[in-house]
Order: C-alpha cells, then sequence, then structure tokens
C-alpha cells in the first residue's frame, strides 16, 4: 500500500494516522509505504508500522515522484496506489487484487470518493464503515488514477511510470491515465466496483498552485500524439532517475 505525504496542518496527521490504523486492521500482511516529501520531514523512518520513505525538498509537493518512489522501492508486485486520507473497505481491495491475479494490469477500486464533513471525519475510527448516510460535503467520480487503484510494477514501467514533470496539485493523473488508455489492452483495465471509499475531511489549501497552466498545458501537448509516438518518447527516458530518493526530482522531457 503507497500513499504520498507532506504535513500542512494538524489534520493531515490526524488523517495519517487514521489511515495507518484503518490499513493494519483489514491488513495486516500488508507492507504500508508512506512516502514523504518536505524541507522539513515530520516523521520518523518507522511509525505506527508503516515504513516512511523521505526526500527532502523545499519545492511544490509532486504526487508523481512520491507514487513512483513507492512504486520503485515496494517489496511486493502487486501494489495499492492511493492517498493517505483515503479509507477503502477490505472487500474492494480484495476485488481489485483478484483481478490482477486473473491477468488485468490496473484495476479500479473504487467507483466514487464519498468526502466527508468535517464533524463526520472528527467522530471516524479504524472501526467504522462506509456510509453514505453520514454528513459529507460531497460524492465525486473516480478514474482508474485518482483516488486509488490496484496495479502491478510493470505494469507502471509499461506506461512509463507516473510523471514528474507536474508540479503541485492537479493534473498528474489525467495525464497518466491518458497513457494507460492509449499504450495498455482495454482488457487489461478492470472496473470491478460500483461502491465507494471514504476521504476524511481536512482544510483546502489557501494557496493556489502557481504552475497549473503549465501542467495543463503538459496535458493537452501529449493528447495530439498517436500510441507509437507516445511510447517511442517514454522510451526515450530513463527510469532509472524516476521515484529516487536522493536527487533532484527530474521530469521527463519537454514535448518536442
Amino acid at each position: 500500500i503507497v500513499a504520498p505525504y507532506r504535513e500542512s496542518d494538524s489534520y493531515r496527521r490526524r488523517n495519517l494516522e487514521r489511515f495507518l490504523e484503518w490499513n493494519k486492521q483489514r491488513f495486516p500482511g500488508a507492507e504500508i509505504l508512506i512516502i514523504e516529501q518536505s524541507d522539513s520531514f515530520a516523521l520518523p523512518e518507522q511509525h505506527m508500522g508503516a515504513r516512511i520513505l523521505r526526500q527532502q525538498w523545499d519545492g511544490l509537493f509532486n504526487r508523481s515522484w512520491a507514487l513512483n518512489a513507492g512504486v520503485r522501492h515496494a517489496s511486493h508486485d502487486h501494489l495499492i496506489l492511493t492517498d493517505s486520507d483515503l479509507l477503502i473497505e477490505k472487500s474492494l481491495v480484495d476485488k481489485a487484487l483478484a483481478r490482477l491475479q486473473d491477468g488485468a494490469w490496473y484495476a479500479q477500486i473504487g467507483a466514487y470518493v464519498f468526502d466527508l464533513s468535517r464533524e463526520a471525519s472528527d467522530h471516524f475510527s479504524s472501526l467504522s464503515a462506509y456510509n453514505e448516510s453520514l454528513p459529507s460535503v460531497g460524492k465525486r467520480t473516480l478514474t482508474f488514477s485518482t483516488g486509488a487503484f490496484a496495479t502491478t510494477k510493470q505494469a507502471v514501467s509499461f506506461v512509463g511510470w507516473m510523471d514528474e514533470g507536474f508540479q503541485g496539485w492537479g493534473g498528474e493523473d489525467d495525464e497518466f491515465l491518458y497513457r494507460v488508455l492509449l499504450l495498455v489492452e482495454g482488457r487489461k483495465l478492470a472496473r470491478c466496483s460500483d461502491s465507494g471509499i471514504t476521504h476524511l475531511w481536512h482544510p483546502l489549501s489557501v494557496r493556489n498552485n502557481p504552475m497549473h497552466a503549465a501542467n495543463l498545458k503538459r496535458i493537452w501537448s501529449r493528447r495530439r500524439w498517436t500510441g507509437a509516438t507516445m511510447r517511442a518518447f517514454l522510451d526515450s527516458n530513463d527510469p532509472a532517475r524516476l521515484g529516487s530518493l536522493q536527487t533532484p526530482l527530474l521530469a521527463f522531457g519537454d514535448p518536442p
């Protein structure tokens, strides 16, 4: 189980610890990797049974790098890529992993995410269960690459990993999903759930991402490419640099 993390307020830490309690209870044999990227680390190398991988970085948080680091350093081939404020029922994970065993490369875990209100999130615990009757602030449809999905190391490598050229929140999921749909046969994509997953409340960032426009440009420039163009572009990049804990962030080359 791989999840990115950067501490910014007390709710982020509380949500992380609920995330760890939840997953330890439901998946006692799973390796949990939390990927922290920060100019000042908030977590030790081991925390509540999870292994913490860290990179010192004072720029905008790079979710693509964090997921790449988790994929690269995970001990297991079958992976759940998610966020540290999402809680998933065991039955949904079991279904997704079963589809990987049957030959799928990517399996969507939840069809939508259920955003708890602050009040409901305050009272939610590892003993709670997904329940749409709880107070919420919305319900959002998920794609394969937003929120949580099951995959393998080989499948992530085949489509070129997450693109670390995206800075700050926004766009990295859409671009990754585009490559998956362009390069992977449809029969290897499994939508195996019509249920939702729970999102714990936290304050929204008061700062807009200054790189949002550049992120959007990065997505749309690639949507003009064919599968062959995209494959040649990915093959020209060095995957060894992606998800590195030691070196500065290195993005995919800029589109021609």
